[in-house]
This record gives structure tokens, sequence and C-alpha cells, in this order.
């Protein structure tokens, strides 16, 4: 368990680097608490003497507060994005959002909810808000009420953009972009596509296999891979995977449950990112893709992930005093 102290520490080294690796890329925005917050999204990214471009909004989810806005500012020179913010259900539309070559744009949403983000000028381009009630307690074991704070997601987008940029991506740097709670493990993947095809590549283990936290504590489990689905299992598999074993959807749609003892039972479901939209169907809701479990005992607390425990998707929680 690495203290807040440290995490402090590395937060500042981080910033040092990618302002250093990015410079003119993203600004860096220290925390703002208030009662009507405006969070800030980057939307897309360019090396114009390379001729780079990243089409994706920078951070690509984002918890904030009922009347809350956020500011989007369109980054690249070269390329026209839009910004759709979209209810589960909505049809998707051919354009909405700003007028093209706008430099900035400011939503407020005044209504929780789970909403879609996406340009629809570019069909994989896509994100999640998650606007939350201020009596909302989905993410309690953090340190603040929301998960992440503006320099958080300013990190994220920074990691994110670089591995876009780039054209490179080391799966288990993933680990390193969530701060806030050390008690965080990933499942990831990832999507390369060229004018043949696609290829990918699944990570079918947990990262990290092991987790040593402190009874009263709470693990996340996140799934960051593009498209294969994953499940969390503490004792007996349910005869459907799918099926959720006493963890109950939170306000930001993440699985929670409690764990008091080795033989206790939960299963995540599939926790798997929802399927890509299409222009003038339906939207469909975001997909869970997060399971929080608080372990109120000491003791070791082996799951597997039912879809890949063959493969060796195993982990243990250790739960120490």
């Amino acid at each position: 368990m690495v203290s807040r102290g440290g995490i402090l520490l590395r937060r500042l080294i981080s910033s040092i680097y990618f302002e250093l690796i990015l410079a003119g890329g993203l600004v860096m925005c220290a925390p703002v608490a208030s009662a009507q917050q405006t969070w800030h999204v980057q939307v897309g990214a360019e090396i114009r003497y390379q001729a780079k471009q990243a089409d994706a909004f920078f951070p690509d989810e984002i918890w904030i507060y009922v009347d809350d806005s956020i500011k989007f500012t369109f980054s690249p020179r070269s390329e026209d994005h839009t910004v759709t913010v979209l209810e589960t259900g909505r049809a998707r539309p051919l354009f909405s959002g700003p007028a093209p070559n706008a430099a900035t744009y400011v939503v407020k949403l005044p209504t929780a909810g789970n909403y879609k983000l996406a340009c629809p000028a570019h069909p994989d381009m896509n994100g999640v808000v998650h606007v939350m009630q201020h009596t909302d307690s989905a993410a309690a074991f953090y340190a603040a009420s929301l998960p992440y704070d503006q320099f958080d997601y300013d990190h994220q987008a920074a990691v994110e953009m670089g591995d876009l940029l780039a054209r490179k991506a080391d799966p288990s740097e993933g680990v390193r972009e969530f701060p806030p709670s050390e008690n965080v493990v990933l499942m990831t993947g990832e999507v390369v596509v060229d004018a043949e095809g696609g290829q990918y590549l699944a990570m079918v283990h947990f990262l990290p296999r092991t987790i040593r936290i402190h009874a009263g504590e709470t693990v996340e489990w996140i799934n960051t891979d593009p498209m294969l689905p994953h499940t969390i299992t503490f004792g007996p598999e349910p005869m459907n995977l799918k099926t959720l074993v006493t963890a109950i959807p939170g306000p930001d749609g993440a699985p929670q449950a409690t764990i008091n003892s080795p033989m206790d039972g939960v299963s995540s479901g599939f926790l798997q990112s929802a399927a890509q939209d299409r222009t003038f169907l339906p939207e469909s809701a975001p997909g869970a893709t997060r399971l929080r479990v608080k372990f109120t005992r000491p003791g070791t607390y082996h799951y597997i992930g039912g879809l890949n425990d063959a493969n060796g998707e195993v982990g243990a929680v250790i739960v120490l005093p």
C-alpha cells in the first residue's frame, strides 16, 4: 500500500514528465473544489509534422456532479470533431454539437445518469460521462467523493494521448493511470487496425494477480479491454456467467458487493464495454466495466475470471488486519 504522501509525490513527478513530452498538447489543471465545477476534456490530438491524428476523448470516462459543466477543447487544427452527449435510447444523430472548427464547447448536465459521449464524424470515437447526485456514494472508497479530480483526468489523458500518437502501449502501465486508489486490479488488451484488417491482443490475467489490502478496504476491478468481456467470481460459479451474484449496480452502473468471509460468493456478470452504436439507431446503455468489493475481515480470498480461468486468469485478495 502506497501512502497518500507517496501518491502526491508520484503525481508531481508524473505531471512534470508528461508536460515535457506533450508540451502544448494538454493544459494541466490543478484540482478545483466547488459547488458547480467545470471539468475539462480534450477532443482529439495530433502531431502535424508526422501527420498523426488521435481520434479520441481525453479522458474518455469522467465522473461529475449534477449541474457541473464539461468544457471540451478541440486540439487538432487539421481535422474537425464534434461532441454529442447521448442518453440511453436516444438515436445517434448524423451530426450534432458545436460548429466545425470551434475552439471549445461547454455542456451542462442537470440530470443524474450515465451518458455516452460521441463524435458522429468518427464512429469509433466514444466516451462515457457519469453524472452523480451529491448524495451518491458509488465511489466512497476513494479519497474524495468523486473517483478522480481534474489532475487525475489530465494525467490519464496524457498517458492515453502519448500511447495513441506513439502507436504503442504497455498494458501493465495502465495500473499507473488510477492513482486515487492503490486497490485496483486491471484486465486489459489492445487492438491494432491497418489496411488489411485488425489484430487483437487479449491479456487473460489480472494485473496484479495478488493484491494486499487491509480489512474494511475496497478493491476495484476494471476491464479496460476494448473487446473481450471478463468476469470476477468468488466462490461457486453461477450457471450463467452473465448473472450478478450478491452484487448490486451502483449509481454509476458499477456492480458493488461486500464480502465478510472467504466462503462468501460474489460474481460480477460480464464486465465489458458497450457495443459501438450506429447512426440513427437507439443508443445503448454504457457497459458495466467495473466491480467494487469491500472486504470486512482478514483472510485470503481466491477468485477466478470465469471465461479464462483455464488460461491462468486467477487471482487472490490478501486482507490484512
